[in-house]
């Protein structure tokens, strides 16, 4: 498992940049050889 302990977002961002960045993780997670990724907190700009 891949953990995220923060996946950070900036303002502004749409849905298409979510899964946009959740594909990547997915990937990065695939070429590790790793079967899930856990994302642990979001954070968005400005908290």
């Amino acid at each position: 498992m891949l953990v995220v302990p923060a996946r950070h977002l900036e303002a502004g961002a749409t849905k298409a940049d979510l899964e946009a960045a959740r594909a990547e993780l997915d990937e990065l997670a695939a070429w590790q050889g790793l079967e899930r990724v856990d994302v642990q907190r979001i954070a968005r700009s400005g908290e």
